[in-house]
């Protein structure tokens, strides 16, 4: 039986894979497979990794790996609307580095891109926290208007006691 066969039908039943894995016979011969020097192999190599991935990440939790990991995750997030670090920097300073709809700071490590989900074109720079209220409101702009009536009403604002 090929590896690929054995596969699917270890996947189309496993309660008789379960089955024949509990039998006295199958744990003897799992027992052998675990001395031989292929089984060692296969540990130890699997132990590197695991040792290379909590080295990764003990160096993240370091301020230059913190710092190295922010600037990567940017550059994806720009390389996704198609742009680079200086393009951004260059709406950063059109926008005065202040959020296009607050006109507050970063409420986070940087600004969000802001785009048009339909035609992928960028708006401006936001903030976290302005980026999820339009976002949350579905970049509609009829919402928007309704949900700033809503809380211009009168009867809603807090009287003096």
């Amino acid at each position: 039986m090929s590896a690929e066969a054995s596969r699917l039908y270890r996947l189309r039943h496993p309660e008789r894979v379960r089955a024949k894995n509990a039998s006295p016979k199958a744990r003897a011969a799992r027992a052998r497979y675990e001395q031989t020097e292929k089984c060692k192999a296969h540990r130890a190599e699997y132990a590197k990794g695991e040792k290379t991935v909590a080295r990764h990440r003990a160096y993240r939790a370091t301020p230059k790996g913190k710092h190295l990991q922010r600037i990567g995750s940017r550059k994806a997030e720009l390389k996704k609307f198609g742009i680079d670090e200086a393009h951004y920097q260059r709406m950063l300073r059109k926008q005065n580095g202040i959020c296009a709809v607050c006109d507050g700071p970063p409420d986070g490590p940087s600004f969000c891109v802001d785009h048009c989900h339909i035609t992928g074109e960028i708006r401006g720079l936001l903030c976290h926290s302005c980026n999820l209220g339009i976002g949350n409101l579905g970049d509609d702009p009829n919402i928007l208007r309704r949900a700033a009536k809503y809380l211009e009403r009168e009867d809603l604002r807090p009287t003096e006691i």
